[in-house]
């Protein structure tokens, strides 16, 4: 999110609508980016990746029971704009993770289903789209 050669961290308070970014120092001091607010009070899962190929760490969240994944990008300050917004997307998927499947320069992505035992893997394309790569429906199923 700032760039930096240490890990920056979002925390997310879902029933205040408030995530706050914090950079790290090399000694396990952090420190306030920017606290946002107006933030969904139902996001399920927020993923750290690369989306677009820019200088900062981008952000993808996803909102399970509306079936909703929203891609932002990061200035380095602690802001965050809408590069793409998802409303289609199975409202059952427990786990969204990044990963590197394709030969892409973008993040690809996991996404499973554990009820269903349907995993999903996702190429994205730097502006907000993502395309499936392959489909599973074979993977091990939890009630």
């Amino acid at each position: 999110m700032t760039g930096g050669h240490t890990t920056d961290l979002l925390f997310y308070d879902p029933s205040a609508g408030v995530g706050e970014m914090y950079s790290t120092d090399r000694h396990g001091n952090i420190s306030l980016i920017k606290t946002n607010t107006g933030w969904r009070g139902s996001w399920a899962v927020i993923v750290a990746c690369n989306l677009t190929g820019g200088r900062y760490t981008d952000l993808l969240f996803y909102d399970r029971s509306a079936g909703v994944g929203e891609m932002y990008s990061t200035d380095g300050h602690g802001n965050i704009g809408l590069v793409a917004s998802h409303t289609d997307w199975r409202q059952s998927w427990s786990i969204v993770k990044p990963c590197k499947i394709s030969d892409g320069r973008f993040t690809d992505l996991m996404f499973y289903d554990p009820g269903a035992g349907v995993g999903e893997f996702y190429s994205t394309d730097g502006h907000g789209q993502i395309s499936l790569l392959h489909s599973f429906d074979n993977w091990r199923h939890r009630e």
